[in-house]
């Protein structure tokens, strides 16, 4: 955080007050990040937005001169870096609802319930159909008690004392959430992968056309849905026995392991490779 002191005249005379300045993702909180969601797709002014963003009173925000805005968002221009990474989800429990995001770094999230989310947030990134919006925000968020299983049950089930996950139940509550939440789950997303890109590079290489920031041009590609079917098979192998296991550990594990192998794959491919060239 970085402190501020604003100057201002008001009856006239000057003075002052003093606020913090958040300088990365992880100074921000929920309430904080919603409105920078709300800055983004144009739903609050610029003062609006001050406002809950900083803490100041929108009478003061009033009488601060064109420099002194100006200056304030120079400072936090950072907030239009989508690929500046976040490990964590600044929504923990979906409003009026008690589903929960995954912890930071992915804590509790499985590879299958990250497989899942993941290909309808690509499907959603591709197409922008609402469905596919709404499946990934139900496949991200769960109860505490819920586990995903390798077979989604169409009615609610137990396992090892644990309720299953019936995603169509949570579709409901997910279709009912304000607009603005949806959008700032997708974000905050975006934010994650980042993040995947920087600890995993090899399992989440960046998309070579992609720019920084939220704003798109037509030279842009649209990111196509990572085949994750190909991927787990690749990772599971000849131990098909052993399927519900590695569908159940922990996302981040999972991906540790894939960016070894390929890593491995890739150095004995280049060794291959300088050995066929020394026989020429």
């Amino acid at each position: 955080m970085k402190n501020i002191t604003l100057e201002y005249r008001r009856f006239f005379r000057t003075r002052t007050i003093k606020t913090t300045l958040p300088e990365n993702w992880r100074e921000l909180d929920a309430k904080q990040f919603v409105y920078a969601v709300k800055l983004w797709m144009g739903e609050v002014g610029l003062s609006e937005f001050l406002h809950h963003f900083l803490g100041i009173k929108k009478m003061v925000i009033s009488l601060l001169s064109d420099y002194q805005m100006w200056v304030l968002m120079h400072e936090i221009d950072w907030i239009q870096n989508l690929k500046e990474p976040h490990n964590a989800f600044f929504i923990e429990t979906l409003p009026g609802t008690s589903l929960e995001s995954p912890g930071d770094r992915l804590k509790g999230c499985s590879l299958q319930q990250f497989m899942t989310a993941d290909t309808f947030f690509s499907l959603y990134c591709v197409n922008q159909e609402r469905d596919n919006l709404h499946a990934f925000i139900a496949s991200l968020y769960k109860r505490d008690n819920e586990v995903f299983s390798v077979e989604e049950p169409v009615e609610p089930q137990m396992q090892n004392s644990k309720r299953l996950v019936v995603l169509d139940e949570h579709i409901e509550q997910v279709e009912r959430l304000p607009e603005i939440m949806k959008q700032a789950v997708f974000l905050n997303f975006i934010l994650i992968r980042s993040w995947l890109s920087r600890a995993f590079p090899l399992v989440f290489p960046e998309p070579e056309e992609e720019e920084p920031g939220i704003r798109r041009n037509k030279r842009q590609r649209k990111p196509k849905p990572v085949d994750w079917v190909s991927i787990f098979d690749a990772l599971v192998g000849d131990n098909l026995a052993d399927m519900e296991k590695y569908k159940a550990i922990p996302a981040t594990d999972a991906f540790r392991i894939m960016n070894r192998r390929i890593r491995e794959a890739r150095m004995r491919a280049a060794e291959k490779a300088q050995r066929n060239v020394r026989r020429h």
